[in-house]
């Protein structure tokens, strides 16, 4: 069964610091973040996928209330904030460093993907928001490369886990993981379900990782670069068995030949 967790939205007033109250996810979803972060009190958070930096500024003050000392990376491809031309990704952020007292805990790594900085940012992690596409193979490559970081009882945020059945179709990559990963799981429901979820680590994570693998099989909506991809697999085969990084070469070459076929 699905655990739930109260939420927790007092720390949504950071955002009206900014000049604008862009943000991608709701106040009830910022909620039930932070009431992730009250209940598991981290001291080392990633954020992968950054946008405006809106929930950034959230997660950073709710630090603030709940673990003051604890460190947090924010990691995007993009330089640039996709949504907010001309301004850096995590702009928002900035714009409100003066209202946190934690702010130099934090620390942007824009412009390269997860595996390319992750040995920087360093084991220990206890807490990660996952925020990206949404769609495959999206969000699922970065969690098979975050996991060898994370401490054995991690929580691990998901947003718009249900996107496809409101804008994008093809965005369920965030649903893919939760429901394919062997996990504790969180999911608030009652009248409506919350496009938000998470999932604890448990000594069974890691011995069903296999089932994660072969959810690369799912269509993927796009493709990579050969430079991104080959990153991803070389960090995968320093940590996972033959039996996944085999999984792993058979639906990328299927993947990359069925994209081809579309272009022919």
């Amino acid at each position: 069964m699905y655990k739930q967790i109260g939420l927790y939205d007092l720390q949504e007033d950071i955002l009206s610091k900014t000049t604008e109250s862009y943000c991608e996810m709701t106040k009830a979803e910022h909620g039930f973040l932070c009431g992730l972060i009250k209940k598991f009190q981290p001291g080392k958070v990633v954020e992968v996928g950054v946008a405006g930096g809106g929930t950034t500024a959230v997660v950073m003050k709710c630090l603030e209330a709940v673990s003051p000392d604890a460190k947090m990376y924010s990691v995007d491809i993009s330089k640039e904030c996709y949504r907010r031309k001309g301004r850096p990704s995590g702009f928002q952020l900035e714009e409100v460093k003066e209202f946190l007292t934690n702010y130099k805990n934090h620390q942007f790594y824009l412009g390269k993907v997860l595996p390319k900085v992750i040995e920087d940012i360093g084991g220990g992690i206890d807490f990660a928001i996952l925020d990206t596409v949404h769609a495959m193979p999206g969000e699922v490559l970065d969690f098979l490369c975050l996991l060898p970081y994370l401490k054995k009882d991690a929580v691990v945020v998901l947003h718009d886990v249900t996107l496809n059945l409101s804008r994008s179709e093809k965005a369920f990559a965030t649903k893919i993981l939760f429901d394919t990963v062997h996990a504790d799981k969180y999911y608030n429901y009652k009248d409506q379900i919350l496009n938000i979820a998470a999932f604890q680590i448990t000594e069974h994570t890691l011995p069903a990782i296999a089932n994660v693998f072969s959810s690369l099989s799912v269509s993927w909506a796009y493709l990579p670069n050969l430079s991104d991809i080959m990153a991803y697999r070389d960090k995968y085969r320093e940590f996972y068995e033959q039996e996944c990084i085999d999984l792993f070469d058979i639906f990328l070459d299927a993947q990359y030949a069925r994209f081809h076929r579309q272009e022919a």
